[in-house]
């Protein structure tokens, strides 16, 4: 049953059209030199020419200033808006029976190699231009095109809904990963396949963040700040606390170090403790690196070559994502059709900090590691570990003891399917059904 919202409930909505309708649509991109071994990257316009904007720009732009945390009643499925856009005077501890959600604008993408120079745009899904796909965040879980999705705003915790287990995204909470002590979670375990199950267990079209969505949210960075190092621009996060002891959860708890109320109303910011050791905020999305790794369904990797369960064959260096197309179902193991294929010319077999990306559009679009000779201050800055499995499942972003390796561009792909760790959790996401 549908609960019609009340007078007030209404209102935020509609200032919320109205502020949407306010903001602006024009494409945006950036441009790498890949000559320069340089994280930096030029903001370009639609036409490849120089654009200087400031700050404020995404501020106005409805892809970035349309992310809003927002609040879910999970017995009615309402969405409730704060005061701006870090949500400010919603309940944001999940006390009132809400998940802390970050809406999120979809977009189209365009993505292109020129020579020496790879370049990366987008623009709002509902503008038309015929070399601008939807990017396939917009249509997974189903292959629906949506205009916008939500997503955690906060790493998730689980709990149970009387025998139902169920993850939760809200403030002062522990992010569930496996391997701890974490109340009523069976066994400690937290594979991708019992996080996926749990996410969907909140209701249909709910589950774990897909790569997909991690790839549109790096994308989104990458263009905002025109640098593959985004830790010195927003914050290294936690990131440089003490490993602790085997069998322990080491992170902070979400909205910790008062950071719900240290950030700015555009939803970016970081915790009032020591950099390094509080958490970083952008535009709603905390700890979006650092603190805990997070699984990102619907990736595999592979170290060597073989033939998997059904038959077919994989090569060493070969990853598969899920298709672009949305047709495909999240799972450890991606089942055969659900997925595109992609791979290195030379399998990569060491862990470092990523030097180059892969030249072509899938690649490209995902920022899948080429080579892995570079630094926290050249190319793509953060660290790629490298398959161990066949297939292995793909962690993002870094956790709490991981110092300069963590970031946005982070993946780890040590994983076998079966994985659970103390430092490995996840993040739900939320495609709406109608």
């Amino acid at each position: 049953m549908t609960q019609i919202p009340n007078g007030e409930e209404v209102q935020r909505r509609l200032e919320m059209v109205s502020y949407l309708e306010s903001l602006v649509t024009e494409p945006v991109g950036v441009q790498l030199d890949t000559t320069a071994n340089t994280p930096s990257l030029q903001r370009i316009d639609i036409n490849g020419e120089n654009l200087n904007v400031s700050t404020s720009f995404f501020d106005k732009h409805v892809l970035y200033g349309g992310m809003t945390v927002c609040a879910r009643t999970r017995t009615t499925g309402t969405i409730s808006y704060g005061e701006d856009n870090a949500g400010t005077g919603l309940v944001l501890d999940g006390s009132t029976g809400r998940d802390v959600l970050v809406e999120y604008p979809l977009d189209r993408a365009f993505t292109k190699m020129d020579g020496d120079f790879y370049q990366w745009y987008v623009m709002p899904i509902n503008t038309g231009a015929t070399r601008y796909v939807v990017h396939p965040c917009a249509v997974q879980r189903g292959g629906t095109e949506h205009s916008k999705i939500y997503i955690g705003a906060k790493e998730a915790y689980f709990y149970l809904d009387g025998e139902t287990g169920k993850l939760g995204s809200a403030s002062g909470k522990q992010p569930v990963t496996g391997a701890v002590s974490y109340t009523d979670l069976p066994s400690g375990s937290l594979t991708l396949d019992e996080a996926e199950t749990y996410a969907n267990n909140i209701g249909a079209g709910f589950g774990i963040c897909n790569a997909w969505t991690y790839a549109d949210i790096k994308l989104r960075m990458l263009i905002e700040y025109a640098t593959f190092d985004i830790p010195t621009k927003l914050g290294l996060g936690v990131t440089n606390l003490a490993v602790g002891d085997t069998g322990t959860y080491g992170g902070v708890l979400t909205g910790a170090d008062s950071i719900d109320s240290n950030i700015g109303t555009n939803g970016t910011g970081s915790g009032t403790g020591v950099n390094g050791e509080t958490p970083i905020c952008w535009r709603g999305l905390e700890n979006i690196y650092g603190n805990v790794f997070e699984y990102m369904a619907g990736l595999n990797m592979f170290l060597g070559s073989g033939t998997d369960g059904e038959g077919h064959a994989y090569s060493a260096g070969e990853f598969r994502v899920l298709c672009a197309d949305g047709t495909g179902e999240p799972a450890a193991t991606l089942a055969y059709n659900d997925y595109l294929v992609g791979s290195w010319p030379v399998p990569v077999t060491v862990d470092n900090y990523i030097s180059t990306l892969q030249p072509n559009l899938t690649g490209l679009k995902l920022f899948m590691p080429q080579t892995l000779d570079g630094t926290n201050t050249t190319g793509v800055c953060d660290t790629f570990y490298h398959p161990r499995y066949d297939p292995s499942v793909v962690a993002h972003g870094g956790y709490w003891a991981n110092g300069t390796n963590t970031g946005p561009y982070c993946m780890y792909a040590g994983c076998p399917t079966t994985y659970s760790h103390r430092m490995v959790g996840c993040r739900i996401e939320y495609y709406p059904t109608a």
